[in-house]
Parts: C-alpha cells; sequence; structure tokens
C-alpha cells in the first residue's frame, strides 16, 4: 500500500512541476516577445536610441529567464537565441532598419517556438 501512495505522491510531483515549468516558460515567452514587439515599433518609426534602450530592457529580462530555461530547455535553443540577439544588436548600432526588423522577426520566432514546443500537445509526444 505504501508503494502505491508513493508512487501516486511521485506522479503527482512530476505533473505539477511539469504545469508549472510549462507556464512559467509560456509567460517570460510572452514577456520576451511584447518587449521585442516595441523595440520593432521604435525601428519601423526609427527611433534607433529608443529600440537600442528597448533592447536592453529585454536584454536585462532575458539574462534573468535564460537561468531557469538553461535548466528546462535544450541548450541548443538558448544558443540560438543569444546569437539573433547578437545580431539585432549590431543592426541597431549600425542602424540597419531591413536587418533588424528581419532579425527581430526571428528572434520573436524562436521565443514563440519555444513555448510552443513545451507545451503538451498529441503532436509534440508523437
Amino acid at each position: 500500500m505504501r508503494v502505491i501512495i508513493t508512487t501516486i505522491i511521485i506522479l503527482f510531483l512530476i505533473i505539477s512541476c511539469s504545469v508549472i515549468s510549462n507556464n512559467y516558460i509560456s509567460s517570460t515567452s510572452g514577456n520576451l516577445v511584447a518587449q521585442l514587439e516595441n523595440t520593432q515599433i521604435a525601428i519601423e518609426n526609427q527611433k534607433w536610441n529608443t529600440a537600442r534602450e528597448q533592447l536592453e530592457q529585454t536584454q536585462t529580462s532575458w539574462n534573468k529567464t535564460k537561468y531557469w530555461w538553461a535548466i528546462l530547455l535544450n541548450h541548443h535553443e538558448i544558443d540560438n537565441i543569444e546569437l539573433s540577439s547578437q545580431r539585432l544588436k549590431q543592426y541597431l548600432i549600425t542602424e540597419d532598419k531591413t536587418k533588424s526588423l528581419a532579425e527581430i522577426s526571428a528572434l520573436k520566432m524562436l521565443y514563440k517556438h519555444i513555448a510552443d514546443t513545451e507545451t503538451l500537445t498529441i503532436e509534440n509526444i508523437l
């Protein structure tokens, strides 16, 4: 009887941790995408200083988030985000509107992709 109760408790803990981590990844991903959208608006209006400041705020949020994501996710995904962020930073420094907008789009896609792939769905299980 103790084995069954222990098994049920462990199963409950695993499911609870999975749901909590999924919610955390989804919410932080959504926040990062929203911050990038503010940066995108600044770039579209060619307000380069504002765009750089917005990106700096996003980087600060990312650095806090990255620690926990590294525990929960594949490091390859995190590396892709890091590379894309660095490219975006350089495009903002050179004030290249086209490349900056393209890189923001790619970075937003990477954040959304992580949230989508970590969601528990039949598609992700199979």
